[in-house]
């Protein structure tokens, strides 16, 4: 078997057991032969610690002695860590099955890309069914300063999705700003805007799991107020009025799609694998038949 390059993931784990099992296994049942992943648990008043002590030398365990956290507990996984390709993945979130062997097989064929995400976000239910897709738009970094990723932009890249080399990570400071706690990934996205170009791939590689008792769900308006705040800090400024009024419909009309895809160079268009084949392929079949659903209710309408 060819060497393959290591992958470093970092699980924050705080009282989520009903849904850590799911997540870690979602990780290890891939059996990457060179993958380091780590669980941070972060004195959870649940049965996290039994649940992880499962695995035993199958993850790396790390405790908190006194609740510290997400960013505290994030920065202590990402440096106990070594792999060349790192992600993060929080306790109540998914990869899917390809999920490793595509973003290895994407990182070594393409030693220019420093960091990478889905195009196909997905969202599931605290049940684990009722699964949602949408289209992600890799717009390109001007769009990043004209304000088209923060989070009421539509627009979001996802962190379950989102994978980084660890040159990158290193270049832009490697932590986690614990200032951010509402937005720590949009917050070294922003930093990583700096250092990189974002590259993207249609096919889905994390799955984001919706609850009622989430933090991004419950506090959603101060998570935009503090992305709004890195976005300034990082030089993001809104285009003139008229301009932001034909982004904002960017992500609805589909020549304007195209014309921003077409300026922005830096997807990865070429890359197959059978997953990604199959999967595209019942998405576009699924979408097209919502589209028709739609029309055929506004014919009836008229």
């Amino acid at each position: 078997m060819a060497h393959s390059i290591k992958i470093s993931i970092v699980t924050p784990s705080f009282n989520q057991a009903q849904y850590l099992e799911e997540a870690i296994c979602s990780v290890l049942s891939q059996s990457y032969p060179n993958l380091e992943y780590i669980v941070v648990e972060d004195c959870s008043t649940d049965n996290s610690r039994e649940i992880i002590s499962k695995y035993g030398h199958r993850i790396s365990f790390l405790a908190n002695e006194k609740n510290m956290g997400l960013g505290f507990t994030l920065n202590k996984g990402f440096q106990s860590s070594c792999g060349e390709i790192m992600g993060w993945l929080n306790a109540d979130d998914l990869y899917f099955p390809w999920t490793l062997a595509t973003i290895s097989a994407i990182f070594t064929k393409y030693p220019h890309v420093e960091w990478l995400t889905t195009e196909t976000p997905t969202v599931v239910g605290s049940s684990g069914k009722d699964f949602k897709q949408r289209v992600f738009l890799n717009l390109g970094k001007k769009a990043y300063k004209d304000g088209l990723y923060l989070p009421d932009s539509g627009n979001c890249i996802t962190q379950e999705s989102t994978f980084w080399r660890r040159s990158l990570w290193e270049k832009t400071g490697g932590y986690i700003d614990k200032d951010f706690l509402n937005v720590p990934d949009f917050e070294l996205w922003s930093r990583f805007w700096e250092a990189a170009d974002l590259y993207s791939v249609p096919v889905p590689l994390g799955i984001f799991r919706w609850h009622a008792n989430q933090k991004s769900s419950r506090i959603f308006g101060a998570c935009c107020e503090q992305a709004m705040a890195v976005w300034r800090k990082h030089n993001g400024n809104f285009p003139p009025r008229i301009i932001r009024l034909v982004q904002s419909i960017k992500i609805r009309v589909p020549v304007f799609n195209t014309i921003a895809l077409l300026r922005n160079k830096k997807r990865i268009i070429d890359y197959s694998h059978g997953a990604i084949k199959w999967y595209s392929l019942m998405f576009n079949l699924r979408r097209m038949a919502g589209l028709l659903r739609g029309l055929r209710k506004k014919v009836f309408q008229l």
